[in-house]
């Protein structure tokens, strides 16, 4: 036990904290400074697969928010679905960092052993923030031990720390029903002066909209039994279930009846969440991006002792991978295209039998880089909609999902008459650096332009978004170029028929072109 009652100084950041008495926290837990040596330590180790990034800093102290991608081509945006695990988002319980750190590890080191891993790792874009607050958890770690769940947000702005008034809590910042959260600073679930108004909800709204995750699990953890050792999914809205209820609340079961709870009596609970719990992380991932998102409640103590730590990350770690399986199975995917170009349309996508109007949940879109969209369904009979300005309204009635995997349904949409008109004639008029592909057997023509002196890398994508060749990553001068390809891979195989994509990307640009290969 120590007495704690120091100046804390970071950065150009001075704060006085008034005394406490502190316990001192078991060390098989990381501070924030441990946390990152082993994120730098592990992106200089596995360069070849993951990629150390800042998504954003905190409201107080300033320091950094660390995420870590983890992918087989870590600097590019691959046509793949995307996973997102983080944790902290509540400083008490730290549980969430030692889940992420522990998966880092466990897929890294395990890349060239596992012919699983490799294929997870493969496929699809994982995505780490152990630590979403750590101005709270550094309070937690040094100054009210075992009960600071907030940031540190000087609520009264007299540069004095408080804890029975400052920090909010980030997991009550979501602009989901944030009105309903609770309005006291005073509160260990004050919710902000305004929805993301904290700058770590606002990196972790950042991130998702760009990433567009199709599954997230948020880890945290509860000292009361009556709450612990549960999966949460979304939700229960008075008397409604979420659009997407029989096909998340599948997935939550499956979570959780693979994490045995700390007696190995029985698994983990699923349970839907209360979507009137206003701003909660989870429940905005699902409303506003259309992630399936999960919160896991590990085991029944916002600390469990250092030595159960490993154990109780192995234990969830066989529910969590299981989103690495499902994210192969039912529902349907594909790309959304521009009949008459075949470029990627961001269109909003409909699924009816899941479907909320936008006070409910926001309109689900295809990406705008490859058109692609993603819907995880239950095997059986769907209809779509498909909506995008300027194009006719698509609907396709009895599309089958089946128990053996997505169903791919590739779509294009006719332009309605005139309505782009004035947008050709504009762009005739207009210098550009779009790929254009001319097929003659066995080979391609491709024209680009390049407007000013800069690095430009063209790659090819199979229709599932793998990475297959890198055409050529140089500088070039301003001008028009021309080249043909044989349509080989980097291992210079020939390709076999069927749609590719080619990708053109510079410092001021990034263009996607589809592309149909016959041999």
């Amino acid at each position: 036990m120590k007495v704690f009652n120091p100046i804390i100084i970071l950065g150009l950041t001075t704060v006085m904290l008034w005394p406490f008495t502190v316990f001192a926290i078991d060390p098989r837990y990381h501070t924030y400074g441990e946390m990152v040596d082993e994120m730098v330590q592990a992106s200089l180790d596995y360069p070849e697969i993951c990629r150390l990034h800042i998504i954003g800093h905190t409201s107080f102290f300033h320091l950094p928010i660390f995420a870590m991608k983890i992918s087989d081509n870590p600097d590019l945006t691959e046509d793949e679905p995307r996973l997102l695990f983080n944790g902290i988002h509540h400083a008490t319980e730290l549980m969430g960092v030692e889940v992420c750190l522990y998966m880092m590890h466990n897929l890294l080191s395990r890349y060239d052993t596992s012919l699983e891993v490799r294929a997870w790792v493969d496929s699809n874009e994982i995505w780490l923030v152990p630590m979403v607050n750590p101005d709270g958890h550094y309070i937690n770690f040094n100054v009210v031990q075992d009960s600071w769940r907030k940031n540190a947000r000087d609520n009264n702005g007299n540069g004095v720390f408080d804890p029975d008034y400052d920090g909010v809590d980030l997991n009550r910042n979501y602009d989901f029903l944030w009105h309903l959260g609770d309005p006291n600073p005073a509160s260990r679930e004050y919710r902000g002066p305004a929805p993301f108004s904290e700058l770590e909800t606002q990196a972790i709204r950042e991130l998702a909209h760009s990433q567009k995750f199709v599954f997230d699990i948020c880890y945290h953890s509860d000292k009361d039994p009556r709450f612990g050792e549960s999966v949460y999914y979304p939700w229960l809205w008075g008397s409604r279930y979420c659009p997407d209820i029989h096909h998340i609340r599948p997935i939550a079961e499956s979570i959780a009846y693979r994490i045995p709870n700390d007696m190995g009596s029985a698994p983990y609970t699923p349970i839907w969440g209360d979507a009137t719990d206003g701003g909660l992380a989870r429940n905005w991932l699902y409303y506003a991006i259309g992630t399936f998102p999960f919160t896991i409640e590990i085991s029944t103590s916002y600390q469990p002792p250092g030595y159960r730590v490993d154990s109780l990350c192995e234990k969830v770690m066989q529910g969590s991978y299981y989103l690495f399986k499902r994210i192969l199975g039912p529902g349907i995917t594909g790309h959304i295209t521009d009949a008459q170009t075949g470029e990627p349309v961001p269109a909003e996508v409909r699924v009816l039998e899941a479907y909320a109007a936008p006070e409910t949940i926001r309109p689900r879109y295809a990406d705008s880089i490859f058109g692609r969209y993603r819907r995880i369904l239950k095997p059986g009979y769907y209809t779509l909609q498909i909506l995008a300005p300027g194009y006719e309204t698509v609907r396709m009635d009895s599309v089958l999902v089946t128990a053996t995997g997505p169903t791919v349904l590739d779509i294009q949409l006719p332009r309605v008459p005139g309505i782009f008109e004035e947008k050709v004639i504009k762009a005739s008029r207009q210098p550009n650096n779009l790929v254009l592909p001319i097929f003659i057997k066995g080979k391609a023509k491709i024209h680009w332009q390049i407007l000013n002196k800069e690095q430009a890398r063209l790659f090819v994508f199979d229709n599932n978004g793998k990475k297959i060749c890198t055409i050529f990553d140089k500088i070039f001068e301003p001008g028009s170029y021309v080249m043909e390809w044989d349509c080989r891979d980097e291992k210079g195989s020939k390709l076999s028929s069927g749609i590719y994509f080619f990708r053109l990307e510079s410092k001021s640009k990034r263009i996607t072109q589809k592309i149909t290969i016959s041999q």
